[in-house]
């Protein structure tokens, strides 16, 4: 599905201090917003270590590299706009910590 090669890609992309996601809004945070804008998903929901691909949609677990940024982005604090700069410098962090880029989601049956 994805890696966080491609997520990275995604943000490396975007114009400079583009927002691209709100912390702590599990429809509006940067790994919403990719799923949205990059692989066409309708409304995805995003939550600590789970997203659905629409509510009511088909779930998934979310790798540890993207838990940990999720995590990372929500410290900013509730309704903190992040920039693609931003989750950029959390992803260094989060992968200077170990986590591999090269995992994706798995299935969850929610």
């Amino acid at each position: 599905m994805f890696t966080g090669h491609e997520f990275k890609s995604w943000l490396e992309k975007q114009k400079k201090g583009r927002v691209v996601g709100v912390a702590s809004h599990p429809g509006a945070c940067p790994m919403a917003a990719f799923l949205r804008e990059e692989l066409g998903m309708d409304r995805p929901v995003v939550g600590g270590t789970t997203f659905v691909t629409h509510p009511g949609g088909e779930g998934f677990y979310l790798p540890g590299w993207a838990r940990r940024t999720i995590e990372l982005v929500d410290a900013y604090g509730d309704g903190y706009e992040v920039t693609a700069e931003d989750v950029l410098d959390i992803l260094r962090w989060v992968v200077g910590e170990g986590y591999s880029l090269s995992e994706g989601p798995t299935e969850a049956n929610l």
